[in-house]
Formats: structure tokens, C-alpha cells, sequence
């Protein structure tokens, strides 16, 4: 599989857990104080030394995988841990000028264009200057995973997110390019379970029209891109960017960062406005499924319904699915519905972010949630930890 180096820069809303870090090494306490285990508990350094090149991280005298990316100049430092209920872990980070080993991935992220020829060229960036880009990037954008979950984001004016379902834990999308064979499928691959149309689908962050009370697309910008900000070996980060983003008579612009940990099927979300964002509503919210329930909290918004996203291979099977945003009480304006999607009404905080988190889990997999009644549960344990992070020092 495929390693880059390329910059990432994230801020994530289950890490907002940062250590500055000077010569050669620093050392982090990690508390959980839930009777519950943190497994896999996404870890982010933040000022790591410009001269760093690698890093070897020990929880608890155990090696764990890390990677060190590059933000806006800056160094950031990613792993995940397991952590066990009530208790505390030291990691220990030593860092080096020498490349360090190459970890297994346990995450993977793609982007590629469509070339005149048929084939097909692998970027981490592209941009556009017109609503063309949708056809041009083959599955419309860049997709990204974990062994547990894969998500893509459309690049056109929807930038609606959309979902592919593991039948067992494993990451598929360099096989499958999300598009599975039959002979794939037959042989246990997963496959797409969602068809966003119109609706927020999944996470995406829509304008709210005030008057047509409803989500509505990017309808005016002068510039895009898509990027794949890293690659792995513990975490993926693709963003998508909109300049020039037309909304009632202003122009802003808008960077919005997908950042999957190893280990999660959930992606954290953060969005940040450059610009007069004054008055202006943002939403997000999962959309309205066939047949589907809904189940709202102070923290979270979540459907279970069912879809059929696969049309060109017969006699495919209806897929039950549920979709789940975490949206803090704190940040959310309100909560209300159009036609489609069920939506929370957020604005930019003091440091013009919007921050929330999405999360999904199928019918179809083996190792997940089958029915509302068990992914509703897994929404509130969800919410539940997000509300209670590790305390580092």
C-alpha cells in the first residue's frame, strides 16, 4: 500500500488533546475516568520540533504506530492508544532527525482524475473553477477509510459525503475503487449502502435559507479544491475547499477537514470560515431514509431507514443503514427538519470553526449494529464518550 508524505492539518473534536513539545522528547499522562475502556483513543501533539522527522511513541513501555505531519508550517503529531477504564497510561515520545520505520496501516485514502486516454492519474490536489469536477474524479472525489467504515466526498456544489459498508473489518477501497465487482461482492467485499441525492446525506455542512426554510447547495464560488492532506499510517485527512462562496451578498470561504483515526468508523468534521460570517446559518444533519426512524438527543442527531444504492447489478438486496451526527447542544442553534434531512442550525464560534463529528453503521456487517435499536444505543455510548474526553497533561 502506498505511503506519501504530505501536510495535514486537523483539529479534532474527540483530540482536543494537545501537548507542546520541545528537545528531544516530552512525556503525556492519559487519564480516562469512564468505567468504560478508550480503545484505539485518537492522541494529537501538537508544536512538535520543526526539525523532527519521526517519532517513536511508547504507552505504557509498548511501542504504538505515529505519524508526524505538517500544518501550515507547523508539526503535528498523531497515534491512538487503548486506555482501560479508571486508569491512567504515560506515553513517552522520543523524537527523531532520521526517518523512522513504516508502520502497517491500518488506514488509506485515494484520489484520482480521469484522464482523455481512460486511465487514471492518482492526485492529493485538485481544483476547479466551475461546477465540472464531479465526473472528471473517479467515485466524484476523495474517498478514505478505516477496516471499519469508508466515506467519499462529492466534489461539485452538493460536497455531499457519502458511505461504503465492510461486510467484515478490513480496508477494501484500493481494491474495489468503491466500486465492487460481483465476483468482489461474492467473495465478501463491501459496497456502497447510501444514495444521497439532493440531502445533506451524511455530515455535510449545507447553507440554511432562512426563507425556503431548508438545506441548500454551494450555489455561487470562484475557486475549489479537493485534498488528501495524509495518508496513514493512523490517520486520513481529505479537505475540501470552496473561495469566493456566495451567501446572502457575501463572499466567504469555507476549508472543511475529514479526519478518520485508526480504529473509528466515525470522522471528525471541522470547518473554518475565512470572512464576514455575520447572520449567516450553516446546518448539517443526516438525511430522511425509506421507511426510516429518527432519533434525536441534546448531542445528537440519528436515522436507521434503508436504501438501494446499486442499480446496474440485478437483484440486489435493499440496504438498512443508520446515520448519526454528533452536534453538541453547546454549539447548535436549534434542531428542525426540511423535506429531506433532519438538521442542526450552527454559526461559526469566536475562532470562525464549526466542529461536529458523523458516524454511520449497516445492516450488512458482521461486526457492527443491525437495527435502530442497537445503533441508537451505539449513538448515545458514542456521544457519551465524545462529551468526556481523556484528560492529558
Amino acid at each position: 500500500m502506498k505511503m506519501k508524505a504530505v501536510k495535514a492539518m486537523i483539529i479534532g473534536l474527540t483530540a482536543l488533546l494537545c501537548a507542546c513539545a520541545g528537545g528531544k522528547g516530552t512525556t503525556l499522562t492519559l487519564t480516562n475516568n469512564l468505567d468504560i475502556d478508550r480503545v484505539d483513543y485518537p492522541v494529537l501533539v501538537k508544536d512538535v520540533p520543526e526539525w523532527a522527522v519521526s517519532a517513536v511513541v511508547t504507552v505504557n513501555g509498548e511501542e504504538v504506530a505515529s505519524q508526524i505531519d505538517l500544518i501550515d508550517g507547523a508539526k503535528e503529531l498523531a497515534f491512538v492508544c487503548n486506555i482501560p477504564a479508571n486508569s491512567e497510561v504515560k506515553a513517552e515520545i522520543a523524537y527523531s532527525e532520521e526517518p523512522g520505520k513504516e508502520y502497517t496501516p491500518r488506514v488509506f485514502a485515494e484520489m484520482f482524475l480521469k484522464l482523455p486516454n481512460g486511465e487514471m492519474e492518482e492526485r492529493d490536489m485538485i481544483e476547479g473553477f466551475e461546477d465540472n469536477m464531479y465526473n472528471a474524479l473517479h467515485h466524484h472525489g476523495p474517498a478514505f477509510e478505516t477496516d471499519l467504515a469508508a466515506y467519499r466526498i462529492y466534489f461539485d456544489n452538493k460536497q455531499t459525503v457519502d458511505i461504503y459498508a465492510k461486510i467484515e473489518p478490513g480496508l477494501e477501497i484500493e481494491d474495489t475503487r468503491w466500486y465492487p465487482s460481483q465476483e468482489q461482492m461474492d467473495a465478501g467485499y463491501g459496497d456502497d449502502v447510501l444514495v444521497v441525492y439532493g440531502t445533506i446525506g451524511l455530515g455535510t455542512l449545507k447553507a440554511w435559507d432562512k426563507e425556503l426554510q431548508a438545506a441548500v447547495h454551494i450555489k455561487e464560488f470562484t475557486r475549489r479544491e479537493a485534498r488528501i492532506l495524509a495518508y496513514g499510517p493512523v490517520r486520513t485527512v481529505a479537505q475540501m475547499r470552496v473561495e469566493g462562496w456566495g451567501l446572502d451578498g457575501k463572499k466567504i470561504n469555507c476549508t472543511s477537514r475529514y479526519i478518520m483515526y485508526a480504529g473509528h468508523r466515525d470522522v471528525e468534521i471541522e470547518n473554518i470560515f475565512e470572512g464576514d460570517t455575520e447572520g449567516l446559518t450553516f446546518c448539517t444533519g443526516v438525511m430522511k431514509m425509506k421507511n426510516s426512524t429518527s432519533h434525536i438527543t441534546d448531542d445528537a442527531l440519528a436515522v436507521w431507514g434503508r436504501d438501494i444504492p446499486r442499480t446496474d447489478i440485478p437483484g440486489i438486496a435493499e440496504e438498512w443503514c443508520g446515520l448519526g451526527v454528533y452536534v453538541p447542544a453547546a454549539i447548535r442553534q436549534a434542531q428542525t427538519e426540511d423535506r429531506s434531512n433532519h438538521v442542526a442550525l450552527l454559526t461559526p464560534d469566536a475562532e470562525g470553526k464549526i466542529c461536529y463529528s458523523m458516524t454511520f453503521s449497516a445492516a450488512k456487517e458482521n461486526f457492527g449494529y443491525d437495527d435502530a435499536e442497537s445503533f441508537y444505543k451505539y449513538i448515545d455510548q458514542w456521544s457519551y464518550e465524545l462529551n468526556n474526553p481523556v484528560i492529558i497533561k
